[in-house]
């Protein structure tokens, strides 16, 4: 069913393709109609290759049409099918043939020439040596005897398609048909030949005897050639040859093999014809003429005006028959002494240099495909001696096939050769015989000209089979230039000292060929090195028998060029790489160098790393001058590392760029800072070339730290969107040297130069690391085009932070600090170091580890950092002065006599805009306290004034300094001498009583924990003044035991245990010291109770105090401690005496309690209501 449905579409879309599409009149001057024209066509070769049957079904038919448009366009798609689809036609091919009767007997000349078309088609697929096939031949043949016009010009396409065609335009399509099969078409040889024959007499297609002869005498010459014994046509057993005589055709006591051969023979006119003499000799016999023989009265007439008109070449390059060409060539079919003979166009002589491979080389081997061709170069050398001379293009094309025919021969097994016995030196000798004529073309071309350019233009050919794949070709091409340099030695003659300018890329093709895999061809590429260098001294001026001592020395490396060891091929290359150096001009170097970097992706893995060595031999003894190249050189290398996936060639590249790096470390340096970001792993496998050697690699890892250091880390990017906030973004070249380090640093073998600078390193990563916190990627990083990033690996993503982070963690476990890294990865101390809110916290973790496991390393950083104070970065600011104040936690400060200047440091910042460093200069004066308790006590005076100070700090709006300020005190003041403390005791208790009630936790915090610390001072002098400092707090403190946050209710109960001495009442500080434990609950109600019973008794005067302080909580933003003041008061009021109650203004509290009775939190409410219960008590 589904081909049954199938049908029906395809013939419904043939109808409008034919009527629309292909008989339409065609314009080709309009692109648009050609393409239609040509997707139609595209369309019949589709239903060609579903619908064969109902294809030919439709269009036969139509050759009947009377319509000549409908006609035309099916020749023409006939002619399509016949190309596009042959597999599906070749049960066609009767079928088509038998359609054909009536278009041959056509008069429409373009019917005629969209015949000749299908027939040109039908010769390439094997049609017409079917049944049926001479027809075409013959209407072929009669089209080209129509008559030509005079001096007719080539027709314009446009009107060949839509204008009418005239007999002349015909015949020319007609002509050139003919000798297209006749000299293209391989399986049309037995079918012309010895057919066309039968077409030279009849009288009247004489005007095609120009056409039939220049075919026939191709077909001849080619038979000859093949030696095929079809070549000599004998009259009485071939009726339609003329026998020996007839005609006119030779005398019978002539020769029997001149008489038998074929009649048509080379004239001087340089064309093949009958001679006129022998015309006239011959009578007329009619026996003769019915034997198949010439008459001559039939051939007089036909063959006179054709000798009249082919009389001089000149006049045969105006005929039409002839294809306009700019050069003519002359090649003789039968020896080279006739080469002036004949004369032909050079692409048909390049054709006739085809010789069937079963008379030559390929019927002798069975190697060799039947049938395959082998080009021939003997006539070909007969080209060059003519005038006009060869273009450049027609010598590379004659180049081109004369090489593939001859160098592209498959090798024969020595197996075969053995087996074959005595006929395997009679193909010895054809096939030297043929490679010796190769090497006569060649010198031949060379010789025309003898120049640098005309060496370059020949090697331009030969060097692809230089660098071949198959050992049998470069062996023969290796053998083939060696040949023809020294050629080129022997015959040059320097008038005039001029550059050798390509010496050096030849020097590169040959040079790495000295290690191939096979010995012949390194004995050869060694002749040819030699060869190159005295063909330079005689352009640099020296005598054709001069004589190099340096050079001379190639001659003795070739016997040892036979062993295969892999050392002694190494051996050779360092030594003819020293030779080349040598002898090589300074100009040469370069071109040599990129060269020869091509050969390190070389097939041969031989050749390969020879390239390398040479490479980097040629660099350590002349890589000095190649100052300015680097760059280019350096691009090279990193193509060659992302084409060649090897490991030799990486290693190769690697010491290349090491030895460049030697010698040129500040622009190699540059260069690779060049490469775009992210770095791709060919130019990390650069970078990684310059770790081994430890001189080297400090000289690198100082420059890329002046790289970082010199330039600004980031520039700020304002946007009208971000308000007074500005966008950080990276800059290149820190970057840059930054990816560069990590790459260095990931080499073990850069550990010795690592720890000679690990000072250096460490601080600046670590403020690389502070820079990049927060830093963006530049929005269009600078790119080149790849041709595989990485070969096939995802590109790598690139993080400003991270990289930094990355290279330091690197530096350290290269720098023998692994145990760092992993303690400050254990703690995740990486992760906050990339973090904009607690970086400073990932650098007080590394300093940390730093101090526990590299105290040693820590003088020499401590020194380089500390001029990083007054960095004009807040960032970097912030990372020294965070470092420094972990660092003071460590007594190992203390060991390297670092602690005062690191303390006269963090004094120093408490006057630095940035809050953040003032807070952490303060943080590293309190740390004094764990790393060097002893210093405390002798520089208390000072440390305590800068806490004070940052206590008193105005710019401090979120009190960030005040917050370090108490918390550091709070360490200290158990190291400081007492004395010191009660100077400032009342001041410091004044200062910090606002943070008892601040909103932030930590401060409520640390300013209760850091008064219950000053109450140890305040015996003595300060004794009554400190007293009224507790009871003004004595409030806040019980009454946060009901703050919200744990932390602040254990300070307050450090606080009041602190206190409670101070207090004067034993059964208070009892209490205290008794109920509040920092890990026990408390019962808040009876605990205050107690309190306030003990408070009346012992200081019932301040009721008033204690009252109105309550009054001040009614308005907390906390329930629990809006609900603590009103319980307060009312205990107050339950225990204080009669005589003590006129102390409370009765309506004021009344008044604050009946506010608070509207709570929205019912449990302040009732406590409001239990404490307006208990004031009846008192009115």
């Amino acid at each position: 069913m589904r081909s049954i449905r199938s049908r029906k579409p395809a013939r419904e879309a043939v109808g409008p393709l034919d009527d629309q599409g292909i008989c339409a009149p065609l314009d080709s001057s309009t692109p648009v109609q050609l393409k239609n024209h040509n997707e139609v066509l595209r369309c019949f070769t589709v239903l060609a290759a579903s619908f064969p049957d109902r294809l030919l079904g439709f269009l036969l038919p139509k050759l009947e049409s009377n319509s000549e448009r409908t006609r035309v366009g099916t020749l023409t798609i006939l002619r399509q099918i016949i190309n596009s689809a042959p597999a599906q036609m070749e049960i066609k091919k009767p079928f088509i043939l038998s359609s054909m009767k009536l278009p041959l007997q056509d008069h429409s000349n373009k019917v005629k020439r969209a015949m000749v078309q299908v027939i040109s088609a039908m010769a390439h697929h094997g049609y017409l040596e079917q049944p049926g096939g001479e027809a075409m031949i013959e209407f072929l043949v009669r089209q080209c005897a129509l008559p030509a016009e005079q001096a007719s010009q080539p027709p314009r396409r446009q009107s060949l398609e839509t204008e009418d065609l005239t007999d002349g335009q015909v015949r020319d399509i007609s002509v050139n048909t003919l000798f297209l099969i006749s000299t293209t078409v391989d399986r049309m040889n037995e079918v012309l030949w010895p057919y066309l024959l039968e077409f030279v007499t009849p009288v009247h297609l004489t005007g095609a005897l120009t056409p039939l002869c220049r075919s026939l005498v191709h077909l001849a010459a080619k038979k000859q050639e093949e030696g095929q014994k079809d070549f000599q046509l004998h009259s009485d057993t071939n009726g339609l040859c003329p026998a020996p005589g007839a005609g006119g055709w030779g005398e019978a006591g002539e020769g029997s093999e001149r008489n038998n051969q074929l009649f048509l023979t080379p004239i001087p006119g340089g064309h093949t014809a009958i001679p006129a003499s022998d015309l006239e000799k011959r009578p007329t016999s009619s026996g003769e003429e019915r034997r198949g023989q010439l008459r001559a009265p039939q051939t007089v007439p036909r063959v006179s005006p054709t000798l009249k008109m082919l009389k001089s070449p000149a006049d045969f390059r105006k005929t039409s028959d002839f294809t306009n060409t700019s050069s003519l060539a002359r090649v003789s079919s039968r020896s080279p002494a006739d080469a002036a003979a004949l004369q032909l166009p050079l692409s048909l002589a390049i054709s006739s240099c085809q010789v069937p491979a079963t008379k030559t080389l390929a019927s002798e081997k069975p190697s060799l495909p039947l049938g395959s061709k082998v080009k021939h170069p003997v006539p070909s050398s007969f080209y060059l001696f003519l005038e006009p001379p060869l273009s450049e293009a027609e010598t590379a094309e004659l180049l081109e096939t004369c090489l593939s025919g001859v160098l592209a021969l498959p090798a024969e097994a020595e197996a075969q050769r053995e087996k074959e016995g005595p006929e395997a030196g009679r193909k010895e000798t054809l096939w030297r015989e043929t490679l010796g004529a190769l090497e006569d073309l060649l010198k031949g071309i060379l010789q025309r000209h003898m120049t640098p350019h005309g060496l370059q233009a020949l090697f331009q050919h030969l060097g692809p089979w230089i660098r071949s794949t198959k050992e049998h070709e470069r062996e023969r091409a290796v053998e083939v230039a060696a040949v023809v340099l020294e050629f080129y030695r022997e015959k040059l003659n320097v008038s005039t000292v001029v550059p050798f300018f390509n010496l050096g890329l030849l020097m590169a093709l040959f040079s790495p060929r000295c290690t191939d895999s096979m010995a012949s061809v390194r004995r050869r590429a060694v002749d040819c090195v030699y060869a190159l260098l005295y063909i330079q001294l005689c352009y640099e001026g020296f005598s054709r028998d001069h004589r190099d001592e340096s050079v001379e020395k190639l001659t003795a490396l070739k016997p040892g060029l036979r062993d295969p060891d892999v050392n002694a091929l190494f051996q050779a290359c360092c030594s003819i790489a020293k030779v080349i150096a040598k002898r090589l001009p300074p100009d040469q170097l370069l071109s040599l160098l990129l060269c020869m970097l091509e050969g390190l992706v070389d097939p041969d893995r031989n050749c390969s790393r020879a390239a390398g060595v040479m490479i980097n031999s040629l660099l350590k003894e002349r890589g000095g001058v190649l100052l300015e190249k680097v760059p280019e050189i350096l691009g090279v290398v990193h193509a060659k590392l992302q084409e060649g996936e090897e490991e030799h060639v990486r290693k190769a590249a690697q010491q290349t760029v090491y030895i460049l790096a030697s010698q040129h470390k500040a622009a190699v340096v540059s260069s690779l800072l060049g490469h775009p970001l992210p770095l791709d792993s060919c130019t990390g496998t650069m970078w990684r070339a310059l770790a081994p050697d430890p001189t080297l690699a400090a000289q690198v890892l100082e420059l890329l730290l002046e790289k970082i250091n010199r330039d600004v880390p980031y520039k700020e990017n304002k946007s009208f969107l971000r308000g007074n906030n500005a966008e950080r973004v990276a800059t290149l070249l820190p970057l840059a040297a930054t990816c560069a380090l990590h790459e260095l640093l990931s080499v073990p073998e850069s550990g010795p130069a690592v720890v000679g600078l690990y000072a250096e390193l460490f601080v600046t990563l670590l403020l690389r690391v502070s820079c990049t916190v927060g830093v963006q990627l530049p929005k269009h990083l600078p790119s080149k085009e790849r041709k595989s990033s990485g070969r096939g690996q995802p590109p790598r993503t690139l993080d400003p932070c991270s990289s930094a982070v990355e290279t330091l963690k690197a530096m350290l476990v290269q720098g023998g600090s692994g145990p760092v890294a992993k303690a400050v990865a254990d703690v995740g101390g990486w992760e906050l170091l990339r973090s904009m809110e607690r970086h400073h916290e990932g650098v007080a973790l590394l300093a940390g580890a730093m101090a526990k496991h590299a105290g040693p390393k820590l003088s020499p950083i401590v020194k380089s950092l500390a001029p990083m104070l007054n960095s004009i970065y807040d960032s970097q600011r912030v990372t020294t002065t965070a470092f420094f104040a972990e660092l003071l936690k460590s007594n190992v400060v203390n060991d390297l006599v670092l602690l005062e200047s690191m303390m006269d440091n963090m004094t120093a910042r408490q006057r630095d805009p940035c809050t953040a460093v003032r807070m952490l200069a303060l943080r590293g004066l309190g740390n004094m306290a764990l790393g060097s308790p002893g210093k405390v006590r002798q520089h208390g005076t000072q440390l305590l004034a800068s806490m004070v100070n940052g206590m008193d700090d105005k710019d401090d709006p979120h009190h960030a300094v005040a917050l370090e300020a108490m918390s550091s005190l709070s360490r200290i003041l158990a190291f400081t001498e007492e004395r010191d403390v009660r100077s400032m005791l009342l001041h410091i208790a004044i200062r910090i009583r606002p943070f008892f009630d601040n909103e932030k936790e930590e401060l409520r915090q640390s300013s209760i924990v850091l008064f219950g610390n000053l109450t140890q001072f305040s015996a003595g002098s300060c004794e009554d003044a400190f007293f009224e400092q507790i009871l003004n707090g004595l409030v806040t403190l019980l009454l946060h035991l009901q703050d919200p946050k744990p932390e602040v209710i254990k300070a307050c109960k450090f606080a009041l245990r602190m206190c409670g001495p101070s207090m004067g009442c034993p059964t208070l500080c009892d209490m205290f010291q008794n109920h509040l434990h920092e890990d026990r609950g408390l019962h808040y109600g009876e605990f205050m109770n107690d309190v306030c019973k003990h408070l009346m008794q012992n200081y019932p005067e301040t009721l008033s105090r204690l009252i109105a302080t309550n009054l001040f909580y009614f308005k907390s933003n906390w329930a629990d401690v809006r609900a603590a003041a009103p319980m307060f008061v009312g205990f107050l009021v339950l225990h204080v005496d009669r005589e003590h109650c006129q102390q409370v203004d009765l309506e004021e509290l009344l008044a604050a309690l009946t506010v608070l009775l509207k709570d929205p939190v019912t449990a302040v409410r009732i406590k409001v209501a239990e404490t307006l219960g208990r004031l009846v008590r008192i009115v």
